[in-house]
């Protein structure tokens, strides 16, 4: 099978957990971050929802399950003990349209979870298409520090940098072009190197972006890299 890869905006969204046992209770921690306007919880211990995530949008039930519980949501996780009652639920949620990702028997849902960490505004998921989730796991853990320390600061200077591009308003090609040549360039090594008190690296980085940048920006680049040096 070939995945699709994406990133789900869910601020907003309805979303449903079924089982609030460690695999459950683990999605439900995922999903918190993300925003979501509720995360419904359901499973048939008490005991099990009272291990959920403190947080606002996480709503417990103790008691079995019904189809009104997929009432207007958009993604649901079947993460229950019981195989039958999550292949259940993943036939319910195929028959109204909502993407259903069955834990323990992922090639049969709609969608599979990668392994994943956020750095700030980096997410970086890896995946193995199902075959190895322990796999995929190592190549998270294995990639997280080199990430962080080459694409981290890079990245964050990006989100910066991006409002004042496109305030230019110059077609999404030229803004592209832009982009592509400061990410391609040596300021992600500069900008390290000037946060940590080189001051020669936060002089070359600046005079980088002067190379790289509309003349119009150039007396912008010092609050621009305010925050990085």
């Amino acid at each position: 099978m070939q995945a699709y890869p994406l990133f789900l905006d869910l601020r907003g969204r309805l979303i449903l957990v079924f089982g609030a046992g460690r695999v459950g209770r683990r999605k439900v921690a995922s999903l918190v971050p993300c925003e979501p306007a509720e995360i419904l919880v359901v499973d048939t211990c008490e005991k099990a929802g009272h291990a959920l995530p403190a947080a606002a949008p996480v709503r417990f039930v103790c008691r079995q399950l019904c189809e009104a519980d997929l009432e207007g949501r958009s993604l649901v996780f079947a993460a229950s003990g019981d195989r039958e009652a999550n292949a259940r639920l993943a036939t319910l949620c195929r028959a109204r349209g909502i993407f259903c990702n069955i834990a323990d028997a992922p090639e049969a849902g709609d969608f599979l979870v990668p392994a994943h960490f956020a750095s700030g505004p980096l997410l970086a998921a890896f995946s193995t298409s199902g075959l190895s989730p322990a796999v995929a796991r190592r190549m998270k853990e294995a990639a997280r520090e080199m990430l962080e320390r080459e694409f981290g600061a890079l990245t964050r200077f990006m989100g910066v940098l991006r409002p004042y591009v496109l305030a230019l308003d110059l077609g999404s090609d030229a803004h592209a072009e832009i982009f592509r040549a400061v990410a391609d360039s040596d300021l992600g090594e500069l900008l390290k190197k000037g946060s940590g008190g080189d001051e020669q690296a936060a002089f070359q980085a600046r005079e980088l972006l002067r190379s790289l940048l509309p003349a119009t920006l150039h007396d912008r680049i010092g609050e621009m890299a305010h925050d990085f040096f």
